[in-house]
């Protein structure tokens, strides 16, 4: 089920999205979803990244050597 949700954009704003859409022949929705999936995207990446900062940190920044990294994982040729 699709929902329809209002969005407010400034006129520079809804100029440049009109434009690119009127170029690639695609609908503003297509560029405001996809533009929206990318943030939220990036958003739980960046906080996956501050998860594992904050795990390397609280094991003191504890460092493996690649080799032992890749025997452990049984990678080794």
């Amino acid at each position: 089920m699709k929902s329809v949700i209002t969005v407010k954009l400034d006129e520079e704003l809804n100029r440049m999205l009109s434009e690119r859409a009127a170029r690639e022949g695609r609908s503003k929705s297509f560029y405001v979803r996809e533009g929206l999936i990318q943030y939220l995207e990036d958003l739980e990446d960046i906080e996956a990244a501050e998860a594992g900062y904050k795990d390397w940190a609280a094991d003191n920044f504890k460092t493996h050597r690649w080799e032992d990294v890749r025997s452990r994982l049984g990678l080794d040729d």
